[in-house]
């Protein structure tokens, strides 16, 4: 894939094709009008950022990776490059897609990205590839493996044993700040029916994620430390030999500042549906925060969860992971873990004295727990 859409001198896009039985050029108008020509700016984005074809999640990855396109649009053709955007109807286009893409491919073609830099772009790519539709839902990872493989050729001192599942080992702290994105319910984030990556994973979700959490951290970081005592070397298991590509089954282990909670669905109109309010396991009057479910269904029953601190503000409080235990036959209870959520704990009522430092395994045994309404 890498090889293929990076060294191609040029690739055509049907942009403005509905399908793929539809065919690349579209009839003429039968009629022009003369007359003063105005250009808003936003032809590009309407003829191909807000295509049909851009919507589509392989396309992210052929469109990234190519040094040039011919768009054939629904009304004409449009040429982009790393240098222009040229159309039929006007002689230069305003670069007006997203800024931070259009500056990352700039810089992966002349530049080798720092560890630093890489940590400031995957999440953003994360959230734009997230927001396109698959057919297959099994190709979550393979459709972005092309993309993976190119930054890590371009990434200093990375490696495809670097690649976790979606995310890097270099920044997997920030990595794993995901938050499924629930305001357009039309599109609800889910599970696929067949495992595919782990709870931990932004690639176990059907629907677009956001890295808000993440955003916090890295916008105030002379406020906030990092929690996590430890990431230990995942274990990952491919399903081919891509490294980039599918797995069927991954764990994780993880040292952190922990503590039982217990949370619940809203009371009043203040959150919304997806947002739960967090109590204390000691005082459960006590409400100390939210916390924003991955999936609907899958918190547990008597509302009990793990709350995994993954960065302090002495002013803004805690982000935490929220963990649900996992039952292994012949295994101790309270060592392994899926993910269910990530939330915020507020700094009024967040004693030190509630925290315990703990040992965590995040495994899903290759299956998604079974979904159910809570109480």
């Amino acid at each position: 894939m890498t090889d293929i859409y990076g060294g191609a001198t040029m690739t055509i896009f049907a942009d403005g094709a509905a399908d793929d039985n539809a065919g690349m050029i579209s009839p003429r108008a039968d009629s022009h009008e003369s007359g003063p020509i105005f250009n808003d700016g936003g032809s590009f984005d309407r003829l191909v950022n807000r295509s049909l074809l851009s919507t589509r999640a392989w396309i992210f990855q052929e469109r990234f990776m190519s040094r040039r396109i011919l768009h054939i649009t629904s009304e004409q053709m449009v040429w982009e490059c790393r240098s222009c955007h040229i159309a039929e109807s006007a002689p230069s286009l305003p670069q007006n897609g997203v800024p931070w893409l259009e500056g990352l491919v700039k810089t992966l073609r002349g530049f080798i990205l720092s560890q630093s830099a890489l940590m400031d772009y995957w999440p953003r790519l994360v959230e734009e590839y997230t927001q396109r539709k698959l057919t297959l839902g099994k190709d979550k990872l393979p459709a972005l493996s092309g993309l993976a493989k190119y930054i890590a050729t371009r990434t200093k001192d990375s490696t495809s044993e670097d690649y976790i599942a979606g995310m890097w080992s270099e920044s997997l702290k920030t990595d794993l700040l995901w938050e499924s994105f629930w305001d357009d319910p039309d599109h609800l984030p889910k599970r696929p029916t067949e495992w595919r990556a782990p709870t931990w994973s932004w690639a176990s979700i059907d629907g677009p994620v956001v890295y808000s959490k993440a955003d916090t951290i890295l916008q105030n970081d002379e406020d906030f430390e990092p929690t996590y005592g430890g990431v230990g070397d995942p274990h990952v298991t491919l399903r081919g030999h891509d490294r980039y590509g599918q797995i069927t089954a991954a764990n994780l282990l993880l040292k952190g500042d922990a503590r039982w909670v217990k949370v619940s669905r809203p009371s009043g109109p203040s959150l919304r549906q997806w947002q739960w309010e967090v109590y204390s396991r000691s005082e459960p009057t006590e409400r100390i925060g939210i916390f924003t479910q991955d999936v609907e269904g899958e918190i547990p029953l008597d509302g009990i969860a793990m709350c995994l601190r993954a960065a302090h503000s002495d002013t803004l409080g805690s982000i935490c992971l929220f963990l649900a235990p996992v039952e292994i036959d012949g295994e101790p209870a309270g060592i392994f873990y899926r993910r269910i959520g990530i939330g915020s704990l507020e700094t009024v009522v967040d004693s030190e004295a509630d925290w315990d430092v703990l040992d965590f395994i995040l495994e899903d045994l290759g299956q998604y727990p079974p979904n159910h309404l809570p109480s």
